[in-house]
């Protein structure tokens, strides 16, 4: 059986790379948001122009970008699962450890009668 140190120090762990993960994800999506947006103006740009091959050239570039963004949003719905599954786990091991207080409390209870 483990000990109580090392669930806390895993689950510390567990938090702050879920924290670094949902940070960077975030920032991504401002990234994107910004490729996307600068790559569907050239594309316009180019349209206005009536450079049709260039404006063509965007497409893939508009693609790629839309599939990353799907992706990453789908990577942040992960990691808000995980931490809500964290959370959930949080509280059992904060449940446990009440019990554990009780138990003590308890025992503590039952051995001063015997002496007394």
């Amino acid at each position: 059986m483990r000990s109580s140190f090392w669930y806390i120090f895993s689950f510390s762990q567990r938090k702050v790379t879920l924290s670094e993960q949902k940070s960077h994800l975030e920032t991504n999506i401002g990234i994107l948001l910004k490729e996307l947006t600068t790559s569907e103006s050239e594309q316009n740009n180019a349209i206005e122009s009536e450079d049709y091959e260039l404006a063509e050239t965007f497409n893939a570039t508009i693609a790629d970008v839309q599939n990353r963004q799907s992706r990453n949003a789908s990577e942040l719905r992960t990691v808000a699962s995980e931490v809500e599954n964290l959370r959930s786990e949080q509280l059992e091991l904060f449940q446990n450890h009440l019990n554990n207080i009780g138990t003590y409390k308890s025992d503590a209870g039952a051995i001063q009668l015997y002496f007394y």
